[in-house]
């Protein structure tokens, strides 16, 4: 609140000196300027109706762009991060399962066993007993 204040009382005495000012100017100078405020006024309505017209929307829409590159730049990192988020997790999938089919071939037991509903059984009550209790 402080500062919108001194901002005020600045604004306020900036404008009365360029009055106090503006009251010994020559008239040769005050047209320079008047010139060189109506070049301005006329460049800035130019520009802003070639920001609306057809030929200048893709004007508009690059100068758009162009000022939101950081963001731009981040959701491509976002996208980026998630495609290979989602490239490793099915290449660890598929090593997990690689792992598990040559566990399997290489086992002395057969893939049949597996098959064997006994066999399973058996295999669930060795697993809750301790492990000194697997045979040799």
């Amino acid at each position: 609140m402080r500062h919108e204040l001194d901002e005020t009382r600045f604004a306020a005495s900036v404008c009365r000196l360029l009055d106090h000012g503006s009251e010994n100017i020559d008239a040769r100078l005050t047209g320079k300027l008047y010139e060189a405020r109506r070049r301005a006024v006329a460049r800035h309505a130019e520009l802003s109706l070639a920001t609306y017209s057809l030929a200048g929307v893709g004007q508009g829409v690059f100068r758009s762009m162009h000022q939101h590159y950081r963001g731009i730049l981040a959701l491509l990192a976002l996208l980026t991060g998630a495609f290979g988020m989602h490239v490793w997790q099915e290449n660890r999938e598929a090593e997990a399962l690689a792992e598990i089919d040559m566990a399997l071939l290489s086992d002395e037991v057969s893939p049949n066993a597996y098959l064997d509903q006994g066999f399973m059984a058996w295999l669930d009550r060795l697993s809750q007993h301790d492990d000194d209790s697997l045979p040799e």
